[in-house]
């Protein structure tokens, strides 16, 4: 039997499951988003104009968007656990998450700016779909760093107590310090 199989084997899982979250996050708002120019407005040019119905899709499409990410980041911050995740695993799986994000955040500014360059139509408000989806993806992806964050802290935790307790004792609370 491989050392640690079992525990390789649940961080397998959880990553598996957070990138499809992650990446349905990533791809499914832009996909709609596109959709939804194509097939609920009109494009002159560079600028697009949305029907009615487009802006009202745009703004379900927010909404949706803003769930997904509270989805997806609840489900990080539930599963990337110690139970859940090894420390090595989770490293790598947020330096890899870190690059990717990274580059894909880049190609999003771009295209932002596009929108913005030109302030007509409803270009502006595509830009600030793409601003607010860049915001979202964030979100969903902090959890990943928080984890390590949070597990490092406790590992440091003694280790201040005992840098502060070698200047005298410890600070106890007063009431002015409510």
């Amino acid at each position: 039997m491989i050392p640690n199989a079992e525990k390789t084997l649940k961080s397998v899982i959880v990553i598996g499951a957070y990138l499809i979250g992650i990446f349905g996050l990533i791809v499914g708002p832009l996909s709609l988003l596109t959709a939804i120019a194509k097939h609920a407005g009109t494009t002159d040019g560079r600028i697009v104009h949305l029907t009615p119905l487009g802006d009202w899709l745009v703004a379900a499409l927010m909404g949706a968007t803003f769930l997904w990410s509270i989805t997806v980041g609840g489900f990080a911050k539930a599963c990337l656990t110690r139970q859940h995740l090894q420390l090595m695993w989770l490293f790598l799986f947020g330096l890899g998450l870190l690059a990717g994000l990274s580059m894909m955040f880049d190609q999003m500014r771009g295209a932002m700016a596009a929108f913005a360059a030109d302030q007509h139509g409803d270009n502006p408000k595509f830009a600030g779909f793409i601003a607010f989806w860049i915001l979202m993806v964030g979100y969903a992806g902090k959890a990943v760093w928080d984890e390590p964050r949070d597990r490092v802290g406790k590992w440091l935790e003694p280790i201040c107590e005992r840098m502060v307790s070698a200047f005298g004792s410890p600070h106890k609370e007063t009431s002015a310090d409510e």
